[in-house]
């Protein structure tokens, strides 16, 4: 149990997060244990904090007793929805350490440090089955803005007998490639980026669509080696790019994720996101992953019928809290 009693801070000390490898480590420590279902990497943690574009403004810092490193806070604005005055905000506090005012402590340290970056807005994650948690930001005037869902695929049982999509496809001229077999198309990595950018668009969020440059967008799936590119899909209609289905894997798991999955309007209701789905799932069974799971937002009721049709399995909803500052 913890040795912290409650309201007393004497013993804990909060410092600034100092970017070495202890403190990364103790990131994901305190991290996966106070959220085993939802785990993070130590190093690609790191990695992102490296490749991070420096308008991006963010912070951490560390709680300790007695030398050991009890609970952590964050706060960074957002990538796909980027503004200068909002931020994610998001905590964690080893489970034995848990009631004790640490967690409120962070969230006190963090407001100060968000006055120096004129901050109008925090969005704290959250799920629906850490009632701790939500108590804690629903008493200190957070509200809800956004609910999603993580499906998860038990790969190995996946039958795809009853699915024969492809030449129906085929027969209207679409077909389905992996990132890899386009390298010879010319410009494909910009094509890829189009694309996207365009299904992002249709892609419920918390604010606005911030569009990535190229190279960030390069940076994120030519440039990382978590990118599966003979697992991931492009759907064409006589060489027109029209539908995507990106994979990509963690240091943290050993599942297989899917990233953004969509098609064009014109394209849709073929059968194609389907399709470039089965392509993904056959790759993951092929290569020996078990699980391959999604997140979609609770509104995007298209994405999130097909994964039900494939077999993918709901997981406790995560909620997006906001507060304004």
């Amino acid at each position: 149990m913890g040795i912290l009693e409650k309201g007393d801070y004497s013993i804990m000390k909060i410092r600034e997060f100092d970017k070495s490898k202890e403190d990364y480590k103790s990131i994901e420590t305190i991290w996966n244990m106070s959220y085993p279902d939802e785990p993070l990497s130590a190093i690609e943690l790191e990695q992102d904090d490296i490749k991070r574009p420096k308008h991006r403004k963010y912070k951490r810092f560390i709680a300790f007793i007695e030398k050991k490193a009890v609970g952590f806070a964050v706060f960074i604005n957002g990538e796909s929805n980027f503004h200068p005055q909002k931020f994610y905000f998001t905590f964690a506090v080893l489970p034995d350490f848990q009631g004790q005012g640490i967690g409120k402590a962070l969230y006190t340290r963090t407001l100060g440090e968000l006055k120096d970056f004129d901050a109008i807005e925090i969005i704290a994650w959250s799920r629906e089955d850490y009632h701790r948690k939500n108590r804690f930001l629903l008493e200190r005037g957070f509200y809800e803005v956004e609910r999603s869902f993580e499906s998860r695929l038990d790969v190995p049982l996946f039958d795809a007998s009853s699915y024969n999509l492809e030449p129906k496809l085929a027969a209207e001229g679409i077909e389905i490639k992996s990132w890899l077999e386009l390298e010879r198309v010319p410009d494909y990595q910009r094509k890829i980026y189009d694309l996207h950018c365009t299904l992002d668009l249709d892609v419920p969020m918390v604010g606005e669509y911030t569009k990535p440059t190229f190279e960030r967008f390069k940076q994120n799936h030519f440039d990382d080696g978590r990118m599966e590119l003979k697992g991931s899909m492009i759907a064409l209609h006589n060489d027109k790019f029209i539908g995507i289905h990106e994979l990509h894997t963690s240091k943290a798991d050993d599942f297989l994720h899917i990233g953004l999955t969509g098609v064009l309007r014109d394209y849709r209701k073929k059968g194609t996101a389907i399709a470039m789905k089965i392509r993904g799932i056959a790759y993951a069974k092929k290569a020996g992953f078990k699980i391959q799971n999604t997140w979609n937002e609770s509104n995007n009721v298209g994405m999130l019928a097909i994964n039900d049709k494939l077999g993918f399995k709901r997981q406790p909803a995560s909620i997006d809290y906001a507060k304004d500052l």
